[in-house]
Protein backbone atom coordinates (compact mmCIF):
# COMPACT_ATOMS: atom_id res chain seq x y z
CA UNK A 1 0.00 0.00 0.00
CA UNK A 2 1.21 3.47 -1.10
CA UNK A 3 0.33 6.36 1.54
CA UNK A 4 1.61 9.94 0.80
CA UNK A 5 1.22 12.63 3.50
CA UNK A 6 1.40 16.68 3.36
CA UNK A 7 0.68 19.72 4.84
CA UNK A 8 -1.37 22.72 4.30
CA UNK A 9 -1.58 25.57 6.24
CA UNK A 10 -4.00 28.58 5.92
CA UNK A 11 -4.14 32.01 7.06
CA UNK A 12 -7.05 32.19 10.41
CA UNK A 13 -9.75 33.95 9.33
CA UNK A 14 -13.76 33.94 10.44
CA UNK A 15 -15.82 32.50 8.08
CA UNK A 16 -15.72 29.77 5.63
CA UNK A 17 -12.46 29.00 3.48
CA UNK A 18 -12.67 27.20 -0.10
CA UNK A 19 -9.76 24.59 0.24
CA UNK A 20 -10.77 22.86 -2.53
CA UNK A 21 -7.84 23.43 -5.29
CA UNK A 22 -4.80 23.42 -2.50
CA UNK A 23 -6.57 19.76 -1.36
CA UNK A 24 -6.62 18.75 -5.52
CA UNK A 25 -2.92 20.06 -5.71
CA UNK A 26 -1.82 17.58 -3.13
CA UNK A 27 -3.91 14.79 -4.66
CA UNK A 28 -2.18 15.43 -7.66
CA UNK A 29 1.52 15.72 -6.49
CA UNK A 30 0.77 12.41 -4.53
CA UNK A 31 0.93 10.03 -7.86
CA UNK A 32 -1.81 8.40 -6.73
CA UNK A 33 -4.48 7.38 -8.84
CA UNK A 34 -6.51 5.43 -6.89
CA UNK A 35 -7.54 5.85 -2.83
CA UNK A 36 -8.47 7.58 -0.11
CA UNK A 37 -7.78 11.19 0.95
CA UNK A 38 -7.96 11.63 4.66
CA UNK A 39 -7.89 15.77 5.68
CA UNK A 40 -7.67 15.84 9.18
CA UNK A 41 -7.83 19.59 10.76
CA UNK A 42 -5.72 20.23 13.59
CA UNK A 43 -7.12 23.30 15.11
CA UNK A 44 -10.00 22.71 17.91
CA UNK A 45 -12.42 25.32 16.89
CA UNK A 46 -12.21 24.70 13.02
CA UNK A 47 -13.98 22.71 11.16
CA UNK A 48 -14.26 21.01 7.82
CA UNK A 49 -17.74 20.58 5.80
CA UNK A 50 -17.69 19.26 2.83
CA UNK A 51 -20.78 19.98 -0.16
CA UNK A 52 -21.46 21.01 -3.49
CA UNK A 53 -19.77 24.29 -4.35
CA UNK A 54 -21.33 24.75 -7.92
CA UNK A 55 -23.74 27.78 -6.45
CA UNK A 56 -21.68 30.83 -4.72
CA UNK A 57 -25.17 30.98 -2.81
CA UNK A 58 -24.66 28.07 -0.71
CA UNK A 59 -21.34 29.18 1.37
CA UNK A 60 -23.39 32.59 2.09
CA UNK A 61 -26.65 30.29 3.21
CA UNK A 62 -24.14 28.18 5.50
CA UNK A 63 -22.39 31.04 7.46
CA UNK A 64 -25.69 32.77 7.75
CA UNK A 65 -27.21 30.05 9.01
CA UNK A 66 -24.54 29.09 11.17
CA UNK A 67 -24.23 32.72 12.55
CA UNK A 68 -27.59 32.46 13.56
CA UNK A 69 -27.39 29.16 15.46
CA UNK A 70 -24.26 30.34 17.14
CA UNK A 71 -23.99 34.05 17.38
CA UNK A 72 -20.86 35.56 18.63
CA UNK A 73 -23.65 38.02 20.47
CA UNK A 74 -24.49 35.31 22.46
CA UNK A 75 -22.57 35.43 26.69
CA UNK A 76 -20.81 32.46 26.01
CA UNK A 77 -18.69 31.76 28.97
CA UNK A 78 -16.09 30.36 26.94
CA UNK A 79 -14.51 33.30 25.51
CA UNK A 80 -10.55 33.29 26.22
CA UNK A 81 -9.79 33.64 22.64
CA UNK A 82 -11.98 36.31 21.50
CA UNK A 83 -15.69 36.64 20.87
CA UNK A 84 -15.76 34.38 18.07
CA UNK A 85 -14.23 31.61 20.51
CA UNK A 86 -17.15 29.45 21.36
CA UNK A 87 -19.45 30.09 18.52
CA UNK A 88 -16.73 28.58 16.55
CA UNK A 89 -16.63 25.37 18.78
CA UNK A 90 -20.28 25.00 18.50
CA UNK A 91 -19.96 25.79 14.72
CA UNK A 92 -17.60 23.15 14.28
CA UNK A 93 -19.81 20.36 15.80
CA UNK A 94 -17.77 19.31 18.66
CA UNK A 95 -17.31 19.81 22.58
CA UNK A 96 -14.38 21.72 23.60
CA UNK A 97 -14.05 20.01 26.89
CA UNK A 98 -13.00 17.20 24.83
CA UNK A 99 -10.07 19.04 23.01
CA UNK A 100 -8.52 18.28 26.44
Amino acid sequence: MRIYQDKLEFATRHGPLDVTDRVRDVVRSSGVETGLCTVFVQHTSAGLVIQENADPAVLRDLEGWMSRMAPESHPWENDAEGPDDMPAHVRRGRDPRRAR
